[in-house]
């Protein structure tokens, strides 16, 4: 039967990462839905189950304790004792009215939703393949919104809530802000600070629960940080990034003082994960593949892709056309299907040297690059990735009460950090097993060094 009252919360499901998740009547009508379900069906991390074992979770759960940390999060930026005059001054409606409590607690239901269908819009495993496949001007966060606002079951599910939900609303909340003008709506202040709830590339509770999910599945420290600590030090704090044309400063997400070790941690905890996991070359590898078969594939299995066509593909479909194409002669997508089923990956001809990945010699490591390809025209592949460490422009209040920008007053932020804010962390000239020794030998006569 369904609930009449959203305070309930009855239905439970047990997380590995977070224990015990409650849901209300409407959230559980959304994780029940045909988008939500499809995220069982999505790795969270494309195949990095080929070099990490254990990385066979899938967004699904990771939706869940995105959910459940932007709920805790909302509660420790709304709680009164946390409040400056500022905020309370900037923001009445909620802090000030007698009404302020109930339009709070309509919020509170707004952030978990968008925080439970932020990821509906993953095309099949996730980030691999995305940039190349969406046309211009889409990207995953584009087809949730598209989802949220237009999908039928969600929008039964929004109209039939007790206290009805404003998918625009959920929508905004779930983008950001900067994704959401392109849907053409109004953001507020209040709206875009909620919104860095989920998405904020420094405290967004988004990056919190993948940094310590994966870690957990794949049996690695290098994600843990304490969350808990740092999620009831989050303040709603003046921004100390600089104001455009004299413009009074905004509101953003910040931290007391009492959690910047926390904050350095989930800093630290960013950047091993992506140079031991995320930019893994053997991970790197199987995504060059992934792609190569996908840019084949998706035009022929979906065509045009959008909110509709999404629903209808999986990891599962992708799996098993892999493993049909590897086994027929007369695929046009036999050689990247066959590399992936039969872990014959490429493999690492070059490391860059740190001096080619500085800002005035990454030009060099790609020249490189383009040799190896024409002397190897079908066997080369030149990759670079980069970490950007957010963090520069976090606020921190003090116990003075004085606010600093974190990177001002952290040496683990101060030197983690660049001035630019990002920069080139590594690179690999990839090359196909068969010509790896050629390739190697070819490489030390042609560059007069031992370094692969």
């Amino acid at each position: 039967m369904p609930r009449t009252s959203q305070t309930d919360r009855p239905f439970e499901i047990r997380d590995p990462v977070h224990g015990f998740i409650s849901l209300d009547e409407t959230e559980r009508r959304v994780l029940d839905s045909r988008p939500m379900q499809r995220l069982k069906h999505i790795h969270q991390l494309a195949m990095t189950y080929q070099v990490y074992p254990g990385a066979t979770h899938k967004r699904f759960e990771h939706s869940l304790g995105v959910m459940e940390l932007a709920g805790k999060a909302f509660d420790a930026l709304t709680n009164p004792a946390n409040l400056s005059s500022d905020v309370r001054d900037t923001f009445p409606d909620f802090f000030k009215s007698k009404a302020g409590q109930s339009k709070l607690g309509y919020w509170r239901r707004v952030i978990r939703l968008a925080a439970l269908c932020h990821d509906i819009g993953h095309l099949p495993f996730s980030h691999a393949a995305e940039h190349d496949l969406l046309p211009d001007g889409k990207s995953h966060e584009t087809i949730s919104g598209e989802l949220i606002m237009c999908n039928e079951e969600l929008q039964r599910i929004w109209r039939e809530s007790v206290g009805p939900i404003n998918d625009e609303h959920v929508m905004k909340l779930a983008l950001g802000a900067e994704k959401a003008r392109q849907f053409g709506v109004n953001i507020t202040n209040w709206e875009t600070l909620l919104s860095a709830i989920i998405a904020d590339d420094s405290l967004g509770v988004d990056r919190m629960d993948y940094l310590i999910r994966d870690s957990h599945h794949l049996g690695v420290a290098y994600g843990m940080f304490d969350v808990d600590r740092l999620i009831q030090s989050l303040r709603i704090l003046r921004s100390v990034a600089q104001p455009r044309f004299g413009a009074t400063p905004a509101f953003a997400l910040g931290i007391d003082h009492g959690g910047l070790h926390a904050a350095e941690g989930l800093l630290l905890a960013r950047y091993f994960m992506f140079m031991q996991v995320y930019y893994h070359h053997a991970r790197l590898a199987y995504d060059l593949h992934l792609k190569a078969f996908m840019r084949q594939w998706v035009p022929q299995a979906l065509g045009e892709i959008d909110a509709n066509t999404i629903l209808l593909a999986t990891d599962n479909d992708v799996l098993s056309a892999i493993a049909s194409a590897a086994r027929s002669e007369n695929s046009q997508t036999r050689i990247h299907a066959e590399r992936i089923h039969a872990r014959r990956h490429y493999k690492r001809l070059r490391v860059a040297q740190p001096s080619e990945l500085t800002k005035l010699g990454s030009d060099r490591f790609k020249e490189i690059g383009r040799i190896c390809e024409t002397k190897f025209p079908d066997d080369i592949e030149t990759v670079t990735r980069q970490v950007s460490p957010p963090g520069r422009h976090v606020p921190v209040r003090l116990w003075s009460g004085e606010i600093h920008r974190m990177s001002a007053i952290s040496s683990v932020a101060n030197r983690t950090i660049p001035e630019d804010g990002h920069h080139i962390a590594l690179g690999y000239i990839f090359v196909s097993p068969e010509k790896l020794n050629e390739a190697r030998e070819w490489l030390k006569q042609r560059f007069k060094t031992t370094d692969t």
